[in-house]
């Protein structure tokens, strides 16, 4: 269930900030049972009250300025939390941004992601929910996996994996190896035994430059956070509405078997 104010949608006692003129919540946060944390930034569709559209006006062309929806990924967001809940029984944590993409970029560093003090708000709540998640996954499970939702439009078929090279599953390395990075076990592995079509294939190769990872993954992956992120771009064909929940059983099974064979000797040791 979903409280709060109409920007966000949390648990009494916490209030990030409040827009009231909007109709629905523009962040959405659902706290979880497991160390998992689904996250999707790009499929938003709602305005942000008195928020013209970015502009990109004088923006660095590293700023890799994009106002144009991931279509169909905040619904597989849902979908995936959902299918989890069904597998295991517990809900993964849940942080959605509702906003369109022309308003607010929530994957981009503050400099590059809004234009307006209203957009502002909604990008630093969205990101407040996203620490809180991680900081509260922490505190009770010591480790824990985000998985942040995107799609692309390069291939329909494929999913791209996205850590930086490797540089945002830090503690997932260190602690199981190379192997659990790259191997049949990990987690774009075990994607591919799904019958995803998967990027890198060997995975042990370098990932796409345009899908690598991008502002979400760098902050709350790495090395401040004992926590494994991956960004994962779909192409169309499992993100349409026909397919979303064919996709979302197969990730949640994905998820299953991670949180057992990387999470559970941690938790042991708690």
């Amino acid at each position: 269930m979903y409280l709060g104010s109409p920007i966000l949608a949390f648990c009494a006692g916490i209030v990030l900030t409040a827009i009231e003129e909007a109709s629905a919540p523009l962040v959405v946060f659902r706290r979880g049972d497991i160390p998992v944390i689904i996250v999707a930034a790009h499929g938003g569709s709602l305005p942000v009250p008195n928020c013209p559209p970015r502009t990109g006006k004088d923006l660095p062309k590293r700023a890799r300025f994009v106002t144009a929806r991931d279509v169909g990924t905040r619904e597989l967001a849902l979908a995936i939390a959902e299918a989890t809940y069904r597998k295991l029984r517990q809900r993964p944590y849940l942080v959605i941004l509702s906003a369109h993409r022309k308003s607010v970029d929530a994957n981009r560093p503050p400099e590059f992601a809004f234009e307006s003090e209203s957009a502002q708000k909604v990008y630093e709540a969205f990101h407040r929910a996203v620490e809180l998640a991680c900081k509260e996954v922490e505190e009770k499970f010591s480790c824990g996996l985000l998985l942040d939702i995107h799609g692309q439009k390069l291939n329909p078929d494929v999913v791209y994996r996205g850590t930086a090279q490797g540089a945002t599953v830090q503690r997932l390395r260190k602690l199981h190896g190379e192997e659990a990075f790259t191997g049949e076990k990990s987690l774009f592995g075990m994607l591919k035994a799904h019958g995803f079509k998967v990027y890198p294939d060997p995975l042990g190769e370098a990932e796409w430059p345009g899908y690598s990872g991008g502002y979400i993954v760098r902050r709350y992956g790495g090395e401040r956070w004992e926590i494994d992120a991956y960004q994962l771009e779909f192409g169309m064909n499992y993100r349409t509405k026909d397919a979303r929940p064919t996709t979302a059983d197969k990730i949640a099974d994905v998820i299953e078997h991670y949180v057992k064979l990387y999470f559970q000797a941690a938790q042991e040791n708690k």
